[in-house]
């Protein structure tokens, strides 16, 4: 491809022309009159949370759709592992995940106490009041 030469006319016309429909449809406000930020706490939006507390919630909801009748230690686990499953890919990640949270639990001082005057396992304990969130 050769170069084009213009003269300088020709391509200030040119500019103008192509600028121009678009300055004559432009609705841009002075800068008085720009719109604020909004500042609504409601417009917000949620973080996204970590893949635990999505497969907890997961789980949860299977768990309690069970009948009453079914709903055991067993049931709770296997809810657990399949929504671990869907939302890992890997239930021992999932496995880690939740021990981790059970941990941040059984190192504070009030629930070891609880525990103990219970005579409750605390790891245990733990595990369950993570599930139910």
């Amino acid at each position: 491809m050769g170069t084009m030469n213009f003269s300088p006319a020709a391509e200030s016309a040119a500019i103008k022309q192509v600028t121009a429909p678009a300055a004559a449809t432009s609705n841009a406000a002075p800068a008085t009159e720009q719109k604020e930020p909004q500042t609504n706490p409601t417009s917000r939006r949620r973080a996204p949370s970590a893949p635990i507390w999505s497969a907890l919630t997961v789980a949860r909801r299977m768990f309690n759709n069970l009948p009453s009748a079914l709903q055991n230690t067993e049931t709770k686990r296997m809810c657990l592992k399949e929504a671990a499953e869907r939302t890992y890919g890997d239930p021992k990640r999932a496995s880690y995940d939740i021990k981790n949270e059970a941990r941040k639990l059984t190192n504070l001082m009030d629930f070891g106490e609880y525990c103990r005057k219970n005579g409750l396992k605390g790891e245990n304990v733990a595990e369950h009041v993570v599930f139910e969130g």
